[in-house]
C-alpha cells in the first residue's frame, strides 16, 4: 500500500500553492487544443480500457481544452465540463504529477505516475474530494508489467476506508487487464481477468463481415428466444414482441425481448387508448421477458458494439442493426412457434419510442403497416 501520509502532504501542498503550479504549467504551453471532450490521459490505453472514443480537435474554442508543449506533452488539461476540473502538470526525477482542481480552486485529486527507464511502472490517483484527512481520502493504484518493453499487464486496485480513523483502509476491489499485440506491434486486444474482451482492434472489412454474421445469427436465434417465451406464456396469445433497447450499450448487445399479450391489448382498445400506450411494452407483464439465447453470438455482438463505442456511434449503429434484424423477422411466419394474433409484429422498442412520428413503422414491412392501420392500431400515426 502507498504511504498515505506522503500523498496527503502532496495534496495539502497543492492546495496551498495552486497559483504556483498553475503558472509553472502554463509557462510550458506553446499551443492550445480545443476538443469535443477527453482526448488525452496519463495512463496507458485509457480509452481502449474504458471503451471511450478519443475526442476530436475543434477549430473553434470549447470548454474542453489542452495546453501542450512543443513535444506534445499536456501541461494543462480541462476536459470534463460536467465536473469543471482543470489539471496542472509537473515533472521530477520520479515521474509526472497532475494536480486537479475544481473551478472554485478546491483540490479534487492528485495523479502520480512513476516512470522508470522511460516506462510507466506505477500510477496513483489520490482523491481528497470529501476532505483532506486520512478518514476521508481514497485512492486507485495501477501497476504495469512489460515484456521486451511492451506493456502486457495492468492491475488496478481501489482502496478506501471502511472503519473509523482510517484503521480499516484496504482494497475494495481489483481488476486486471491483459494486453496483446499484432506482429507489427499494434495493439490487438485487451481482456480482463475473467477472459472478457474489453477491446479488440478490427479492420473495416472485418467489422462489415462481423455485422453480417451477427445479423444472420440474431435472426436465427430468435426462434430459440420465442420458444422460451412460449414456454413462459403458455396458451396466452401474443400481439407483439418488443425488443427493448435502452440507451445503454449493454442493451444493444443484450436487449430485452418483451412479449405483448392480446388480452391486455383488447382491454386497451376497449378503453380507446392512444397508439403510444397500445405499443408500450411496459404495459404488459415483465414475467415473460427473454434475452439472446446463443452466448457466443452475444459475445460477438458485444465486440461489435465495443468497436462502435470507440467510433462514438454505438447507439446509431446498434439501432440500425436491430432495425435490420426485425425487418427480417417480420417476414417470417411465427404461428408454428408462438400462439399469435393475425396482426402480430416484432419491433424495436427504443428508448423514447414515438409511435406517432413513425418510430414503430421503421421495424415493420409496409404490408404489415397497412394491416395495423386497417385495425386502428396506427390510426393517428404519420404514414
Amino acid at each position: 500500500m502507498i504511504d498515505r501520509d506522503y500523498y496527503l502532504s502532496l495534496c495539502i501542498d497543492a492546495q496551498k500553492n495552486l497559483e504556483y503550479y498553475k503558472t509553472e504549467a502554463e509557462r510550458k504551453v506553446i499551443k492550445w487544443e480545443y476538443t469535443s471532450g477527453k482526448r488525452y490521459d496519463i495512463t496507458p490505453f485509457w480509452f481502449e480500457r474504458n471503451q471511450e472514443p478519443v475526442a476530436k480537435v475543434r477549430k473553434q474554442e470549447t470548454s474542453s481544452k489542452y495546453g501542450l508543449d512543443e513535444s506534445g506533452n499536456v501541461w494543462v488539461a480541462a476536459f470534463d465540463s460536467s465536473t469543471d476540473i482543470i489539471g496542472y502538470r509537473s515533472q521530477d526525477e520520479q515521474g509526472i504529477i497532475n494536480r486537479l482542481y475544481r473551478s472554485d480552486g478546491r483540490l479534487d485529486s492528485i495523479q502520480h505516475m512513476t516512470i522508470i527507464n522511460g516506462l510507466p511502472t506505477h500510477y496513483v490517483e489520490f482523491i481528497v474530494r470529501m476532505g483532506s484527512t486520512l478518514d476521508t481520502v481514497w485512492h486507485y493504484e495501477e501497476h504495469y508489467k512489460y515484456e521486451d518493453r511492451m506493456l502486457n499487464h495492468i492491475s488496478r486496485e481501489y482502496w478506501s476506508n471502511l472503519g473509523p480513523r482510517g484503521r480499516q483502509y484496504q482494497v475494495q476491489y481489483n481488476y486486471e487487464f491483459h494486453i496483446s499485440y499484432d506482429e507489427d506491434g499494434s495493439l490487438s486486444q485487451i481482456h480482463d481477468n475473467h477472459q472478457k474482451i474489453i477491446y479488440v482492434r478490427m479492420s473495416k472489412q472485418k467489422v462489415i463481415a462481423l455485422r453480417e454474421e451477427v445479423k444472420t445469427g440474431l435472426v436465427e436465434d430468435a426462434k430459440d428466444v420465442f420458444q422460451e417465451i412460449h414456454r413462459k406464456t403458455g396458451s396466452e396469445r401474443l400481439c407483439f414482441v418488443a425488443i427493448y433497447l435502452h440507451q445503454s450499450s449493454s442493451y444493444i448487445y443484450d436487449p430485452v425481448y418483451h412479449p405483448g399479450l392480446e388480452r391486455i391489448r383488447t382491454e386497451q382498445l376497449e378503453q380507446k387508448l392512444t397508439p403510444d400506450i397500445l405499443w408500450s411494452s411496459g404495459e404488459h407483464p415483465s414475467d415473460y421477458q427473454e434475452s439472446i439465447q446463443n452466448e457466443e453470438l452475444g459475445r460477438k455482438l458485444e465486440r461489435l458494439v465495443q468497436y462502435w463505442q470507440m467510433k462514438n456511434n454505438w447507439w446509431k449503429e446498434g439501432k440500425r442493426l436491430w432495425y435490420d434484424v426485425v425487418q427480417e423477422l417480420n417476414l417470417q411466419d411465427w404461428s408454428g412457434i408462438l400462439p399469435i394474433t393475425d396482426d402480430f409484429v416484432i419491433y424495436v422498442d427504443e428508448e423514447a419510442l414515438n409511435v406517432k412520428k413513425g418510430d414503430l413503422a421503421k421495424s415493420i414491412p409496409s404490408n404489415k403497416v397497412d394491416v395495423l392501420y386497417a385495425k386502428g392500431l396506427l390510426s393517428t400515426i404519420k404514414k
